[in-house]
């Protein structure tokens, strides 16, 4: 089969879009999570280790990847009680000034290369069009590109409970094309879009050098809560029904 990133045809491997140690964070003990659906006639299964594609990359081409996927990992599983809290423009956010530009920008655009070339329905809405080559230039050059190219919109909610995967969905501020991707208890709004980032979001996009301002969200009074309740319930007779010791 045709690698998508070299464009060889070679055998491809099991490929994380999302990588799997944000999945195994949601793990408590013997449990593995699930992925819910609000879609007609879909059903429940369990992802142990994540969402993979098994028709987009080589191993060589998905090594390039690994160290990107390891830093944001690593990142995300930092402790927010280290990170000063403070508010921006009326907004409680987190500032933080120890983080690797070119590392973390890097780990987000090929999160957003690798959902837009996947066939997997969870990502069905993510397609960059002519963008997916700007991107794929950046990656094989480990370059990532300025602020301002597909720039990065971090928040995180601060819920005990708040670990949700929903699947990325497609946004507009100003007109400006954003996706939006679920990582545990972070969401990051990544810019699709050739114009510039809006004046209003600038303060707090991910830039060249600190600090990075993280935007703090309160789940329950979210737009993700009640879509999370509802799919929850839609399917909590078929995870039993999977699983009957999880009874959650």
């Amino acid at each position: 089969m045709i690698c998508r990133f070299c464009g060889h045809d070679k055998k491809l491997v099991k490929a994380h879009i999302i990588p799997e140690g944000f999945f195994r964070k949601m793990r408590r003990g013997k449990d593995v999570p699930f992925l819910l659906s609000n879609s007609d006639n879909a059903q429940a299964k369990k992802i142990p280790i994540g969402i993979y594609d098994r028709q987009i990359l080589c191993e060589a081409c998905e090594c390039l990847f690994a160290s990107w996927d390891h830093y944001g990992q690593e990142f995300f599983a930092r402790k927010r009680r280290d990170w000063r809290s403070l508010s921006i423009h009326g907004h409680p956010v987190y500032e933080i000034h120890d983080y690797d530009y070119a590392s973390l920008k890097l780990f987000f655009v090929s999160i957003l290369w690798r959902a837009s070339v996947s066939g997997q329905d969870f990502f069905k809405r993510v397609s960059l069009g002519p963008l997916e080559d700007t991107a794929k230039r950046l990656i094989a050059e480990a370059t990532p590109g300025s602020a301002d190219d597909f720039s990065v919109l971090l928040a995180v909610f601060d819920d005990p409970v708040a670990t949700p995967f929903l699947s990325p969905d497609l946004l507009a501020w100003l007109q400006i094309r954003y996706y939006r991707f679920y990582l545990g208890s972070y969401v990051a709004c990544i810019k699709a879009d050739d114009r510039k980032t809006p004046e209003l979001l600038h303060d707090f996009i991910l830039k060249e050098t600190p600090p990075l301002y993280v935007i703090s969200r309160d789940l329950r009074e979210s737009v993700e809560w009640p879509l999370m309740k509802k799919m929850a319930e839609a399917n909590r007779g078929l995870v039993q029904k999977m699983d009957p010791a999880n009874d959650t």
